[in-house]
C-alpha cells in the first residue's frame, strides 16, 4: 500500500482538479470526503492485527466494486452536507476512490491488486516501481518499531514530492517559475523513486 499521505494527496489532487465544476458548497468538504474515499480500503489492514488468516491486504477493498460501493454510499450520505449535484459528488469520489488502486498498482510491491474481487482473482501489478514502497505490519508492535517508521517516513516523504506538486499546478495564481519548480521536483522525487526501488 502506498502511505495515509500518499492517499490523501492523490485524492486532495482529484477533489481539487473537479472545482468549480462540482458547484458544491462546501469545497473543503468535498476533499475531506475524497480522502476519505481513497483511505477507506486500506481498513482491511486492521484484521491483519487480528491474526494469521483474519483477512488478506488488497482484497476486495482494493476492488472496482468497493470503490463504487464506498463512493455511492459516501455520495448519499455526504449530499445534504455538501450541497452538490449527486452524480457530480459521486464522480469526484469515485475518481479518488479509484486513485487508491492505481497508486498500490503503481508501487509494484506487495500483494497484487485484484481490481475484480470477488469475481476474479486475478492481480495485478506495475512491472517498474514508480511510487514508494510503503509496508503494513502485523501487529501493534510492528507498527511502533523504528524501522518501520523510517521506511515508511521515506516513502511518505517522497510520495509527498511526487504528489504535493500537482497541487500548486491546480492553482491559476502561481507563476511559471512556481509551476516549472513543482514539476522538476516532482519528475525529480519519481526518478529518486526509480532509483531507490527498482
Amino acid at each position: 500500500m502506498s502511505t495515509f499521505v500518499g492517499h490523501s494527496l492523490a485524492a486532495a489532487v482529484v477533489a481539487a482538479s473537479a472545482g468549480d465544476r462540482l458547484r458544491a458548497e462546501r469545497p473543503r468538504a468535498v476533499v475531506a470526503l475524497a480522502i476519505a474515499a481513497a483511505l477507506l480500503p486500506d481498513l482491511d489492514v486492521l484484521f491483519l492485527l487480528l491474526g494469521p488468516g483474519a483477512a488478506s491486504h488488497r482484497g476486495l477493498s482494493h476492488s472496482l466494486l468497493f470503490a463504487t460501493a464506498s463512493a455511492g454510499l459516501l455520495a448519499l450520505a455526504a449530499r445534504p452536507l455538501v450541497r452538490a449535484p449527486l452524480g457530480r459528488l459521486f464522480a469526484v469520489l469515485l475518481v479518488a476512490a479509484l486513485s487508491h488502486l492505481l497508486l498500490d498498482f503503481l508501487m509494484g510491491a506487495g500483494p497484487p491488486i485484484r481490481p475484480f474481487a470477488p469475481f476474479d482473482e486475478r492481480g495485478f501489478l506495475s512491472p517498474v516501481r514508480l511510487l514508494p514502497i510503503a509496508y503494513y505490519a502485523r501487529s501493534a508492535e510492528g507498527y511502533r518499531s523504528a524501522g518501520f517508521l523510517l521506511r515508511n517516513g521515506l516513502a511518505a516523504a517522497l510520495e509527498l514530492a511526487i504528489l504535493a506538486p500537482p497541487l500548486l499546478l491546480l492553482k491559476p495564481a502561481w507563476g511559471a517559475r512556481t509551476r516549472a519548480l513543482a514539476a522538476t521536483l516532482s519528475v525529480a522525487a519519481v526518478l529518486a523513486t526509480l532509483a531507490l526501488y527498482n
